[in-house]
This record gives C-alpha cells, structure tokens and sequence, in this order.
C-alpha cells in the first residue's frame, strides 16, 4: 500500500500488515529498531513501540554514533532522551576505532551493520527493524538501474534479508517519507537532519533531489513482492542443489542448476559466491552471465575457484586475495576473519602468536598426518590452503577446522582458540546448517 496523505489509522494498519508479512514473531515479540533521529527512523521506532506493545512484547531502539561528526555524540544522546520520553530502551553503539582517514558514507554503512548486528548476538535478539521507506526505495531503484543490474536488483531493496546473526525487515517500504513526517509531526516529535543528505558528492542524493523535483523517468516497475517470492525459489533450488562443508567450500550439483530459470541458477550461484567467498557485495551481472557460459568448465570469479569433479561442481576459496598474518594480540576477542570464519581467543595470549591461512607449506603439512586426524579426510586441497590457521614462530600450532593442535608448542593449554565457517552473508535467506566440522578450543 502507497501511501502519501497522512492518516494515523492508516499509517498503521499499513505498519502492521508489513510486519504480518515479515514474521513470525516470538510470543511475545522482541525486536530492535536502528535509529539515527533522522524522521524516517523515529517514526519507525513510534510505530513499533505501539506495534510491540500491542502485542504484548519489547522493543530496543539502537543509535551508532559513527564519530564522522563532532556532533554526533550530542545526536546520539538527544535520541536517547527522545527514547526514554517514549517508554523505549535504548543504547549508544559506538565502534573501538575512530573512522580512517577519508570515512565517506560506505565505511559509516558497514560499521553501522557490524554494530548492529554484534549487539543483536549479544543480546539475542532475531529482528532488527530498519527505516528505508518508498523513496529510499526508489532511489535504490534508479542507482541499480544505472549499474547495469538485472531483474532481482531493479527489484530494490527486499523488506526481510538475513544476515550472520539478525533478520534485517524494513516493513516501511511502501510508505512514503511524507506520511511518516506527518506523523512525527501529529506526535509532537522533534527529529534531527543529516546535513550529508544534503551533500551532492553522492549519487543516491542527486538522485533524491530529481526525485523531489518532480522527475518519475525510469521508475523499475518490478515489486518487493516479486523479489521476496523469487527469493523464496532460490532458496528451494539451493537446498536442493548445495552441500556445504565446515572447511567453507561447497559442491552444486549443476544438473539441479540447468533444472531451473536461468534467472533462479544464475542466482543461486550469486549466493554460492558470496558465501564461499566471503563477500560483502555479489559480483556484477555480466560476470556472472559470463561465468554461467563457461560452466562446467573450470573458472574463477568473486575470488572463488570453480572446479567440476565427478561429485558435482566445487566452489572453494582461492588463495589469492587472502588476509596478510596478524598477530593474536591485536585480533579482537571475536571477529570475522576474510569474510567467512568467525574467530575468537580465551585466556592470555601467548607471545608472537599469529594468525595467517594455512597455505601451501601447512597444507602439506597436514596432508602428511592425514590418518592422524580424521576432520582432515574429504576436505579439498584447495580448501585447505585457505583455512585460517594459527602460528608461532613460524611453526604451526593449530587449525581449528580439522582439530589440529600441536602440543609441541608448549602454549598453556588453558589458551583456546576457535574457528567457525560464518560467511558475511549465508546460503539462504533462511539459513543453512553445515554438514560437519570441529570448532572449539585448541
């Protein structure tokens, strides 16, 4: 429903049949709300606050003070009071670090999402409610339209998405930002303007301003809706069709592949790399199209190497582009490692102890005690280069994936470490469990 005319019964009718369509819901509901105090975003965090209330449930609101701004602490802690005037538990997100030099609106996007996302593991909490609305959806539209995208990204942003540890729901994409200042403003609701949505450096908001101006040329016309359905099938076809293992490589049966809409293969394989690879964001179309031209033939895309064997397609890490060594010391207590292991310490940490991929040189290490350690039997040799393995003074003490660990080192064994094969984005939008695989202490 698109709605522009404010109409407080409306508005949230509207509200609430979006957030029907993204349950279920446990019972009662416990859901998070980002909000920035921008209008978009407190309207939302209104709008939830009555939904979970009715409901029974609990509502979080989260603001992250990026620190690009010198008055963004102020922000964040004028949010706070306007969340404490409502009824609403709040917290300030903060990240360790200070921005790098040059922190633009994409390196605020991903600390954004870390946060977010680490805050809702901690507490346990599935659904995080985000405040993108038509126009954003619009915009969205228009900027992958530019790029080249195809069907599913001229579909625009979906309203449920999963991420590692939290379902991402926008249930306000089919009302128009007009409404929800209306509604803030019906409320008695002060709200706060990012000067950056202002800045015309960026090309979301030369696209916004044409918007406003009146300036409909080029509108993709294909619903959320389509998008979540045809979501729904990739799902099915990847179930189907893909085995992943704990080491992080994958085999797809093609033939399941070429059973289904070169759109759903094409797709499905989009989500493969991403998951195998690591990645933040998929690989152009017409790379994919291409790569889909040469299989089964071997190939390499999205820093995935693409192998045929006799039981199917593998899809594994390549060694290029992985992570430099680290020292263990300056690793956080839990973090993503290249993108697909999520890696984490206890106790202290012992001395020029560091982090690195296996390699080429561990690898045939291990392959040597292969009879000695039964995770290893089955992992590829090209997966197993690529695991990330942890060393002292050039000797290696332990790769977590396959529960190596050498007792040779004299490391306190009250020390542990541990390795799980957590992608930036999963399989599937509902989540894949992995077939086998160790992780825990050393």
């Amino acid at each position: 429903m698109c709605m522009s005319a404010f109409d407080l019964d409306v508005l949230y009718a509207a509200f609430s049949e979006a957030m029907e369509g993204l349950g279920p819901f446990g019972c009662p509901p416990v859901v998070a709300v980002a909000v920035s105090g921008g209008a978009d975003s407190l309207a939302l965090a209104l709008l939830a606050r009555r939904w979970a209330l009715d409901r029974g449930g609990c509502l979080y609101a989260l603001t992250v003070d990026h620190r690009l701004r010198s008055e963004s602490a102020t922000e964040a802690c004028q949010v706070a009071d306007w969340m404490r005037a409502h009824g609403i538990r709040h917290h300030i997100l903060v990240p360790d670090s200070a921005p790098p030099p040059g922190a633009g609106q994409e390196w605020a996007r991903r600390c954004r999402y870390t946060l977010l996302d680490q805050w809702c593991r901690e507490q346990g909490i599935v659904h995080l409610l985000l405040g993108h609305h038509q126009r954003d959806q619009d915009e969205t539209r228009i900027l992958r339209r530019n790029a080249g995208s195809g069907s599913l990204g001229l579909a625009g942003m979906a309203p449920l998405m999963t991420r590692e540890n939290v379902c991402l729901l926008r249930p306000l994409l089919h009302v128009d930002p007009d409404s929800l200042r209306a509604f803030l403003i019906h409320s008695g609701q002060l709200w706060i303007e990012d000067p950056s949505n202002k800045n015309l450096r960026y090309e979301r908001i030369k696209i916004r301003q044409r918007l406003l101006a009146g300036d409909k040329q080029g509108h993709p016309g294909t619903c959320a809706a389509e998008r979540f359905c045809f979501e729904r099938r990739v799902d099915e076809v990847l179930a189907a069709a893909v085995w992943i293992d704990a080491s992080g490589c994958a085999i797809c049966d093609y033939q399941a592949l070429r059973d289904v809409s070169p759109d759903e293969a094409m797709h499905a394989l989009r989500r493969v790399l991403m998951c195998v690879g690591g990645l933040e964001y998929p690989p152009r179309q017409e790379r994919l199209l291409r790569l889909m031209d040469k299989l089964p033939a071997s190939a390499t895309l999205g820093g995935c190497v693409l192998v045929p064997q006799e039981s199917g397609l593998l899809i594994a890490r390549e060694m290029r582009g992985l992570p430099d060594r680290i020292p263990v010391a300056l690793w956080p207590s839990s973090q993503r490692w290249d993108g697909r292991f999520l890696i984490g310490h206890e106790g202290d940490v012992p001395e020029h102890l560091s982090l690195a991929p296996l390699g080429r040189e561990g690898t045939a290490f291990l392959k040597a005690l292969e009879g000695c350690i039964t995770p290893l039997q089955g992992v590829p040799l090209i997966s197993l280069a690529t695991l990330p393995a942890f060393w002292l003074n050039g000797v290696l003490v332990s790769v977590p994936q396959v529960g190596y660990f050498s007792v040779k080192t004299g490391i306190d064994r009250a020390f542990s470490v541990f390795a799980r094969f957590s992608p930036c984005h999963p399989l599937g939008s509902c989540g894949f469990r992995l077939a086998s695989g160790p992780s825990g202490p050393m």
